[in-house]
């Protein structure tokens, strides 16, 4: 159970790395990484930082450990997860959406056509709610559209419907709940 749980950890701290990458690179105003950072853990796997690529120096504040880096990894997933499910479904509409999540800022959002969207389409209904503006916010939407696909996919295993399980777990890759099978591992791999 707890190289489980370390594995975990390590899962989320590589998320919070590589979001914290990418609001480093948009902090510069670099759209398209160009490799400028990269992560780094440590050989006992405790403790992670990121590190400037040309120079291999450290960036001030990011030697933590795995846990704390996890503690931001988590709700960062989770709050990706929310931004994929409301872009797909913003785009079904027809419309350009991008989203950005900053775990240095904590900030997280949609925006359409360069504008940052305010308010978001319930599902089945006319209704619009206050979009989040938080990676926490996001997080919650998140949960909400992770559970169900979850429950989707046992069903689907537990009922033996083979092609409801490839669609469920196709919408679950797509939205960054769980990785492609493997040759080697038929596992989920969240």
């Amino acid at each position: 159970m707890e190289t489980n749980n370390i594995q975990k950890l390590k899962g989320f701290t590589i998320r919070a790395l590589k979001c914290y990458i990418k609001a480093l690179e948009l902090g510069e105003g670099v759209r398209v990484s160009q490799r400028a950072f990269r992560y780094e853990l440590s050989a006992d796997g405790l403790t992670a930082r990121v590190i400037r690529t040309a120079d291999g120096s450290e960036v001030e504040g990011t030697k933590r450990t795995i846990e704390e880096w996890a503690k931001v990894g988590k709700p960062a997933r989770l709050g990706l997860i929310g931004l994929k499910a409301k872009k797909r479904d913003l785009r079904e509409q027809g419309a350009r959406v991008m989203f950005d999540l900053n775990v240095i800022t904590g900030e997280a959002g949609l925006t359409r056509d360069g504008e940052r969207i305010s308010k978001l389409p319930v599902s089945g209904s006319d209704e619009l709610i206050d979009a989040p503006t938080t990676i926490e916010g996001w997080a919650e939407l998140g949960r909400s559209v992770e559970k169900p696909l979850f429950e989707q996919l046992k069903a689907a295993r537990e009922w033996g419907i083979k092609d409801a399980e490839k669609k469920v777990w196709d919408e679950m890759v797509e939205l960054g709940i769980v990785r492609e099978k493997n040759d080697s591992d038929d596992s989920v791999q969240a």
